[in-house]
């Protein structure tokens, strides 16, 4: 069949919904495309716990600046120039530690779009991470040398996390890149028992 003559699948869930086909008894399964860890189960799951250390620190160092009083002046102009890499920062940690928790939570073989949401989309995601932090630091630091923060230890603070933030998104990254995933149909996959 060409391109041409293919249907062309509609995005999203309903995409999704012509990999399940419905069984005689009633049931659907999934007949889709699947993946596999190449490694392991015991390097799968190492490889799991050594994601999630650089990702609760960086939940840690994303999340504790927010919970500080406010350590700027009230009536300063300027405070978009914090607040809004920040929040930027903040809802990008999350999205991975979101995308972590279906990774761990769904065992080998994972489906083709729980694999595009997590694998796929994880350094994308500690890129947009790490870039934010690092801007925040940086308008972090402009704040402080224009007289934004209250006192200046508590802007180091700051700063000292957006860059842990930082280096613990491309830690992450690196090791994401590290794990590989193969298309459970190719036949090069050697076969457990």
């Amino acid at each position: 069949m060409s391109k041409d003559n293919q249907k062309k699948r509609p995005p999203g869930r309903r995409g999704r919904l012509e990999d399940f086909q419905r069984v005689p008894s009633g049931e659907y399964i999934y007949t889709g495309t699947t993946y596999v860890f190449s490694g392991t189960p015991e390097q799968r799951r190492s490889g799991l716990i050594r994601l999630w250390i650089p990702a609760v620190i960086l939940l840690a160092a994303v999340a504790v600046p927010g919970c500080i009083d406010p350590v700027w002046l009230p009536d300063h102009a300027l405070i978009f120039l914090i607040l809004v890499p920040y929040i930027c920062m903040f809802f990008c940690a999350v999205s991975i530690v979101w995308a972590l928790v279906r990774l761990s939570v769904n065992r080998d073989p994972i489906r083709a779009y729980v694999y595009s949401a997590t694998v796929e989309a994880l350094p994308r995601r500690t890129v947009f991470t790490a870039s934010f932090a690092a801007l925040s630091l940086v308008c972090a630091l402009i704040a402080l040398a224009l007289g934004v923060f209250r006192t200046a230890g508590s802007a180091l603070l700051m700063c000292g996390l957006y860059l842990a933030g930082a280096v613990c998104a491309l830690v992450l990254r690196r090791l994401l890149r590290g794990m590989r995933w193969k298309d459970s149909r190719d036949p090069d996959l050697p076969q457990g028992d």
